[in-house]
């Protein structure tokens, strides 16, 4: 009797080892262990700045003010500096231009510091600082105004006395009776299509933006982002 007591414990004691074998094995595996957290790769070898964050040489090149150009919001951003016997695509913030066409009128001769850079328009060199005669002027941000310039809704209408493009050839907006440039998004210019040509009459809402401190307009136009524009005899919400 004690025997089989035994055999029947031994008996037990196996089955139950080998059950525990099993579901060990069963088990899914542990998760693999994450590596110690470090310093991330550098940014200039598997990381690299964008080139816009790149560091830049500062250089300086000097000249004649041949011209000062606009953008297409009719805002006064660059200009042109005979160097050389070469032109100069010259780059710099809305902000400083009454500054600079104060300083270094057309025909002035003045000296600049900033880097070679891509912009919208093709390779230029973009303004740090310059030098006309004794005045120097430095690209910093612009001040923090008091108070903010009033943005009103506007009505318009009349026809389209030209089609203004951006700096790729592209269709941006439209020019009213020569004087109010409407804004438009690319969605909208794409829908419209050939509606938008010289002649058309059309009439809208927008709102309107005044320039801010520094800025010089290319010519007394007003500038009005569109939001709703009537064509044809429909209106349409612009987004």
């Amino acid at each position: 009797m004690k025997n089989a007591s035994k055999i029947l414990t031994l008996t037990a004691v196996v089955v139950l080892s080998a059950l525990e074998v099993n579901a060990q094995q069963n088990l899914p595996a542990p998760p693999p262990q994450r590596p110690m957290e470090g310093p991330g790769p550098s940014a200039g070898k598997d990381r690299p700045f964008p080139p816009s964050q790149a560091l830049k040489a500062l250089t300086s090149i000097s000249g004649k003010v041949v011209e000062y150009n606009a953008n297409d919001r009719y805002e006064y951003d660059g200009l042109t500096l005979r160097s050389s016997e070469k032109n100069i695509a010259v780059k710099f913030p809305p902000h400083l231009a009454a500054q600079l066409m104060k300083a270094a009128a057309k025909g002035a001769e003045v000296s600049i510091n900033g880097v070679y850079d891509d912009t919208p328009d093709g390779p230029a060199f973009r303004l740090y600082s310059v030098k006309a005669g004794s005045t120097t002027i430095t690209d910093t941000p612009p001040a923090v105004e008091q108070t903010l310039p009033v943005e009103k809704t506007a009505n318009f209408s009349g026809s389209i006395s030209e089609l203004n493009h951006d700096q790729r050839g592209m269709i941006n907006g439209i020019v009213l009776n020569s004087k109010t440039f409407i804004a438009l998004p690319p969605p909208a210019i794409e829908q419209l299509g050939t509606s938008l040509k010289v002649g058309t009459q059309l009439s809208g809402t927008g709102v309107q933006r005044p320039p801010r401190p520094g800025v010089v307009l290319a010519k007394n136009i007003e500038v009005t982002d569109a939001r709703t524009l009537s064509i044809a005899g429909q209106t349409y919400l612009v987004r």
